[in-house]
């Protein structure tokens, strides 16, 4: 799957067998639209609900469509070519639209082939680690501590404190690696990437995590960061 480190030979044959199940999506859409003036198939398949000519007014046109954006993705899988995603087309009613082979400087871009040249979901590399690189132990989880009404430390480890309390918390997510996948514009960048490339995410906001939060929170906590 996406979430391991899966070795090239592994990455390979899931790209190989992704287009063939695109190549065969593609032969089905062709011979169900093939299929939409034939009256018999038709009926047979809508319980004589319908007729050829009105299943090829409602679906005809969407079909054709589907089959442009499918092949559009695998050419770009093959080709390791970036794609333009155009979510405005979601309200246009054209699924092809979706996807097109060229990007604007305010659009965002998409490289499916990403998804097999590099074990792009692998935690690991996703998120800042405790550890090393070659021998990751967990996750790092910030939290910034608070005492009294003073707020603003920002430590690396979140761990049950003495005194005080953790006022937010949450992980540093690998941007850099996140834009091989997906072209991100600039306006679109979070404030919060730092100099390495990490963003800084949180899970929870002005939640107080203390000494009297449950030691099974704070064993979770430990076992995730692995420290």
């Amino acid at each position: 799957g996406f979430l391991t480190t899966r070795d090239k030979g592994m990455r390979s044959t899931a790209k190989a067998t992704m287009i063939t199940g695109l190549d065969d999506l593609t032969d089905a859409i062709t011979l169900l639209n093939s299929k939409l003036n034939d009256n018999a198939f038709i009926s047979g398949m809508t319980g004589g609900a319908y007729t050829s000519e009105d299943i090829d007014s409602e679906f005809g046109d969407t079909l054709t469509a589907a089959k442009t954006l499918v092949e559009t993705f695998e050419t770009a899988l093959k080709t390791e070519t970036t794609l333009g995603i155009n979510p405005d087309a979601m309200n246009s009613g054209s699924l092809s639209a979706l996807l097109s082979t060229s990007t604007t400087a305010s659009g965002w871009g998409f490289t499916p082939s990403v998804l097999y040249s590099t074990d792009i979901f692998n935690p690991a590399k996703l998120f800042k680690m405790n550890g090393t690189e070659s021998d990751p132990s967990g996750i790092v989880i910030w939290g910034e501590t608070k005492t009294g009404t003073k707020t603003g430390t920002i430590t690396d480890s979140l761990s049950k404190p003495t005194s005080g309390s953790y006022e937010d918390y949450g992980v540093y997510f690998n941007w850099n690696r996140l834009t091989q996948l997906v072209t991100v514009p600039s306006a679109n960048t979070p404030p919060s990437v730092d100099d390495s490339g990490y963003y800084q995410m949180t899970f929870a906001d002005d939640m107080d995590l203390d000494a009297g939060t449950s030691d099974s929170f704070w064993n979770w906590m430990a076992w995730i960061q692995g420290i």
